[in-house]
């Protein structure tokens, strides 16, 4: 179907659905096309109210019993659909093999003369690299393949080998408009484009890897997968996407989309968090409070827990979910009633699907855990706890709950600091490849579900060695409050935020400093304080008055996001984006002068205006302020000069009204 024309042929009706699914798998040796015209079908419509209708398609094999469930939601206010697949034996014995399940297949034309390009961004691996924007053009007769590494959504690899892992949001260009794609599975996925000799794509994506009978009474869910249409310009396509995902795939918090936190951490200042104790953390809070430093949430991170007391690296211990006795011999409670006293939310950092020899878990439970196989022992040692289990998750689900309801836990911070595809992998008989890493990944979705069903008000902190597991499906429960482990770098900082902003409004990383260049560098939708107020250097009203700024800036990070600049990690560059809340009148410049770039002054065009308004420009640091028409801004732009590199500039905005 011709790009311009796929939503105008509205090919998510019903008998379009029927005709030509949208999806595609074998099933013993014969594939969808083959088997599901002569499949029993059945239907059902459900009016969302004001969000848009629910459609259900069934296919039933009267010959073996396995029932396919295709739930596609379609939008009212979005041009977008997303949909997941379900498969289930409804019969007494085993099914035939099914295999390469693909959630996703759709076959494109285009019309016109230009090529499909393809959009997409790397997935984090502790670079500046982390979530840099690339294109490639699909030319006649050859194919591109994206996928993540090790089983993490939005995992990139790592430094050693550079892989190259993707992001799990992408899209594609053509004929004056395309579509955004993302994939909801927090494993393995992998996404293919193909063209053939004229103009022709195929375009398929779900888990990279699948072969399994199902057993009697068996069901199991496909990635969820989202297309969202546009025409136009590509920048102003990405906002309308943003929004969608603001509204539709953002946890919420009193109706609105949950904003992510100021926070303050002292895993830095306490030995990488194995010298924390009750009393070093009280002061900690203290001496934020003293300073009158704004901040609205006290983050206890990794090392809290039981240990063998030897001061080893806080890993080894992953897998003792009980407060260690010597550091908080009255538990977590009294340094979470301190934060609360002064009116701080309390962040507490957990791992639980590592476990490593020695611990509680490992010991008590090693039933509910996959381990290494013989090969992988020679890199780690440590297991996966098997969140397909359900005892395994009932008990983590039970304990996690009671924490959080003892100690008043505001955000459940989860960390996920190993690859999990190889355990997964090697826990799979030959006839059931793919389906430890489907149990684990709807466990997951299953414990985070009821970890918000219970604690109506939690926020839920996703972290995997920083950002490797952000996708449709996390983010849509929670959000990334250290979207990568390349920490402290300014000029990486920048970069990701050129990057991740494209498609993901709501994630944080962590600063460390209160000078206006490397703190504004790390500005996001949150930020996570690695600051020690105790250092003689430390400077209480510089840290003030970036607070001040932050707070200024955050509710922007929930509008439309404009780069100014082409994405580069290079350090002889200006870095510059816009942040533009039209429902507020409200904007903001962000301009970066880096280390060893030569140049003293840059102009940038601005976007989104009104052109027949006029605007106010306020320069933060001098407060000088200046008046332009939005046509001005957005044709000529704004001069932005900066003598000292490097430096930063910060121009709010406001609609004169």
């Amino acid at each position: 179907m011709d790009i311009r024309s796929f939503k105008a042929q509205n090919i998510w009706g019903a008998e379009q659905i029927i005709t030509k699914p949208l999806f595609s798998f074998k099933y013993g040796n014969r594939t969808s096309a083959e088997l599901l015209s002569s499949w029993k079908v059945s239907q059902e419509t459900e009016d969302l109210a004001d969000k848009g209708t629910l459609r259900t398609i069934k296919w039933a094999d009267q010959r073996t019993d396995l029932e396919v469930v295709f739930t596609l939601t379609t939008f009212s206010d979005f041009p977008a659909v997303e949909w997941v697949i379900n498969f289930r034996n409804r019969g007494k014995s085993d099914t035939p093999i099914l295999e390469h399940l693909h959630a996703l297949n759709v076959d494109l034309t285009r019309s016109g003369d230009s090529e499909y390009m393809l959009y997409h961004t790397s997935g984090s691996f502790a670079t500046a690299s982390d979530f840099t924007p690339m294109s490639d053009i699909l030319y006649p007769s050859q194919s591109k393949k994206l996928s993540c590494r090790g089983g993490r959504s939005s995992d990139g690899g790592y430094p050693a080998d550079m892989r190259g892992g993707a992001f799990p949001f992408f899209d594609l260009a053509c004929d004056d408009g395309g579509i955004v794609f993302a994939v909801g599975w927090s494993g393995q996925w992998a996404a293919e484009f193909k063209r053939d000799e004229a103009n022709g794509l195929n375009i398929t994506a779900g888990m990279e890897h699948t072969h399994l009978k199902l057993y009697p009474g068996e069901e199991i869910r496909t990635p969820r997968m989202l297309m969202f249409l546009w025409d136009g310009e590509r920048v102003d396509a990405h906002n309308s996407f943003r929004r969608f995902i603001l509204k539709h795939h953002t946890p919420l918090q009193e109706s609105k989309p949950v904003q992510c936190p100021v926070a303050a951490l002292s895993w830095f200042k306490y030995n990488y968090g194995i010298g924390v104790t009750e009393a070093n953390q009280v002061e900690f809070i203290d001496q934020f409070v003293e300073n009158k430093i704004n901040l609205e949430y006290y983050w206890l991170d990794a090392g809290w827990y039981e240990d063998d007391g030897s001061d080893a690296s806080w890993h080894l211990s992953v897998g003792n979910w009980f407060p260690k006795q010597r550091a908080f011999p009255r538990g977590l409670k009294p340094v979470a009633d301190h934060a609360r006293k002064n009116g701080l939310g309390f962040v507490l950092w957990f791992e639980p699907e590592r476990v490593y020899p020695g611990t509680w878990l490992f010991k008590e439970h090693p039933e509910w855990l996959l381990m290494p196989s013989d090969e992988m022992m020679k890199d780690r040692s440590e297991a996966l706890l098997n969140l397909g289990n359900p005892e395994a998750r009932r008990w983590l689900t039970n304990h996690i709950s009671k924490m959080i309801e003892d100690n008043g836990i505001s955000i459940y911070r989860q960390d996920f600091n190993f690859p999990p595809l190889g355990f997964w992998q090697a826990a799979d008989a030959p006839d059931r490849q793919g389906i430890s890493e489907i149990r684990h990944i709807e466990g997951l979705y299953a414990f985070w579900d009821e970890l918000l069903r219970r604690h109506p008000d939690l926020i839920i902190d996703n972290c995997a060695s920083g950002g490797r597991r952000i996708d449709l499906e996390t983010i849509s429960r929670s959000v990334a409050l250290w979207r990568s482990d390349c920490t402290f770098d300014s000029e990486a900082a920048q970069s990701h935020t050129i990057g991740l902003n494209q498609y993901v409004p709501c994630t944080a990383c962590g600063c460390d400093s209160t000078d206006p260049y490397i703190f504004r560098s790390h500005l996001s939708a949150g930020i996570s304080l690695c600051w020690d107020p105790e250092k003689e250097d430390f400077n209480a009203e510089e840290a003030r008055q970036r607070i001040k700024e932050f707070k200024l800036l955050r509710p922007l990070f929930s509008g439309d996001f404009y780069p100014l600049i082409a994405h580069s990690i290079a350090s002889d560059v200006w870095c510059a984006y816009q942040l533009e809340r039209k429902d507020l009148n409200l904007g903001a410049v962000i301009a970066f002068r880096r280390k060893e770039s030569p140049y003293t002054v840059a102009g940038f065009k601005l976007h989104g205006l009104d052109p027949e308004e006029y605007y106010e420009l306020t320069d933060i640091d001098s407060g000088v302020k200046t008046e332009y028409a939005g046509s001005e801004l957005m044709e000529k732009g704004i001069e932005l000069k900066m003598l000292s590199a490097p430096g930063s500039m910060i121009i709010a905005y406001n609609k004169k009204t």
